[in-house]
Order: C-alpha cells, then sequence, then structure tokens
C-alpha cells in the first residue's frame, strides 16, 4: 500500500503568472540550495573538506601526510547519508511513498553528477538546474514520457564527445 504524508502544504501554491508553484517544491529548491552552499563551503574552505578532497584523490598520499583516511572517509559517508535522508523528507509532501520512490531519482543523480563532471559540485549544480529546466519544459509542452528521454540522448551526446563531463578536468598524470 502506497503512503502518502498528509498535510496542509501540500495544497498550498504560489502564482507566478500563468504558472502555479506548489510550496513543497519551492521549500525543496530553497533548502536544496541551502546545503550545496553548505557543503561547497566546507568542502572548499575547511581542513576537513581538505582532507576529503585530497583523501579522494590520493589515498596512500593522503595517509603519508598525516590524514586519517577512515576517518575521512566515514564522515564523508555520514555526510551523505544526511543528505540523502534530508533529501527524502524534501520529497515525501511531493510523491507517494513505496519502496521503488528512489529508482525514480537514482539515474538522473547519476546523470548530473557525470555530466557536471565527477567531483565538481559547481557542474553538478549547474546540470542539475539545466537537466531539471529540460526534463519539465519537454514534459509540459511536448508530452510527459519524452522528458527523462530528452535528457538521457543529452547525456548520451555529452558522454560521447566530453568524457569528462562538462566542468570535468582530464585525470592528472605524475
Amino acid at each position: 500500500n502506497y503512503k502518502t504524508v498528509p498535510a496542509a502544504v501540500n495544497n498550498i501554491s504560489i502564482p507566478l503568472g500563468p504558472f502555479n508553484l506548489a510550496l513543497p517544491r519551492l521549500i525543496a529548491f530553497v533548502v536544496a540550495l541551502l546545503l550545496i552552499f553548505l557543503i561547497s563551503e566546507l568542502i572548499g574552505k575547511t581542513n576537513l573538506g581538505r582532507a576529503m578532497r585530497a583523501t579522494s584523490e590520493k589515498t596512500n598520499v593522503s595517509e603519508m601526510l598525516g590524514i586519517d583516511t577512515k576517518r575521512t572517509f566515514t564522515i564523508a559517508f555520514i555526510i551523505g547519508i544526511v543528505l540523502a535522508g534530508i533529501a527524502g523528507l524534501l520529497l515525501t509532501p511531493m510523491y507517494d511513498i513505496k519502496p521503488t520512490t528512489g529508482a525514480t531519482f537514482k539515474s538522473t543523480a547519476l546523470m548530473i553528477v557525470v555530466l557536471g563532471g565527477i567531483g565538481s559540485i559547481r557542474g553538478a549544480f549547474i546540470c542539475g538546474m539545466f537537466v531539471g529546466l529540460v526534463e519539465q519544459l519537454i514534459s509540459t509542452f511536448i508530452s510527459a514520457d519524452l522528458g527523462p528521454a530528452a535528457v538521457f540522448i543529452f547525456f548520451l551526446l555529452v558522454v560521447y564527445k566530453k568524457p569528462q563531463g562538462l566542468f570535468g578536468r582530464k585525470e592528472r598524470t605524475a
């Protein structure tokens, strides 16, 4: 049996010209922007972020430099779990809760990360916004079934032309 989250916020929408924006979607967008900013600051400007970047690039060298890589991996895993939990919390007012709800988002998230370039938060953000916009425009004005297909075709074209992603760098060699 599918479950839903009954909440008063589900029925509120904000008129924007000829369109209506559902309040749960606006809340999810604002929270996502805040989390992207916080993660970007964490990874870019803190010692923990420096350790995470170093560990992700070369684990052996990081250990030789005194970074506790097991601790760094554990913290990164915890951050990922917390972000996944927050994403689930933000999605429950918009979608039915069932065992396969997350399957809808797995392939799209993977495509966005690869399109943006593995390890590029800025690239993932820009590609996520672009993918969401393209999918919604095509789903709204052409066909609901063609939105994900258009994103997948765009993904294949980009990966064919630029395997490291739009904002990714080629791997460094010594």
